[in-house]
């Protein structure tokens, strides 16, 4: 899994794995070598396996997963604009599905 963030700044590599995870999920992966320890990871499958709701980020994962499922794409207007980590979870979707340039400091535009 982390192969995809390879060169990415540790500060936001960690989200840049889990919302690929959430994303792969998404399109049917059922096996994954990540790291054992990345407790945000590990909340972000349970998330998505369990179907969990009760959190608008919660919610937002569910909609990324479901919308790869369906091979579409997230709308904006399934995020939160006031919550920041709603937004950094869109912004690195944008990135992944190359929407937005990548660029070190992408969560600061």
């Amino acid at each position: 899994l982390a192969d995809i963030s390879d060169g990415v700044p540790d500060d936001v590599r960690g989200l840049v794995n889990r919302t690929y995870l959430v994303m792969l999920m998404g399109a049917g992966l059922d096996a994954v070598v990540m790291d054992p320890l990345d407790a945000e990871a590990q909340a972000f499958m349970r998330i998505v396996k369990e179907r969990d709701r009760r959190t608008p980020l919660s919610r937002l994962l569910l909609r990324l997963h479901d919308v790869t499922a369906a091979e579409a794409e997230l709308d904006i207007s399934a995020v939160d604009g006031d919550d920041p980590r709603q937004v950094a979870v869109y912004k690195t979707v944008q990135i992944l599905t190359n929407q937005v340039i990548y660029a070190d400091s992408y969560l600061g535009a």
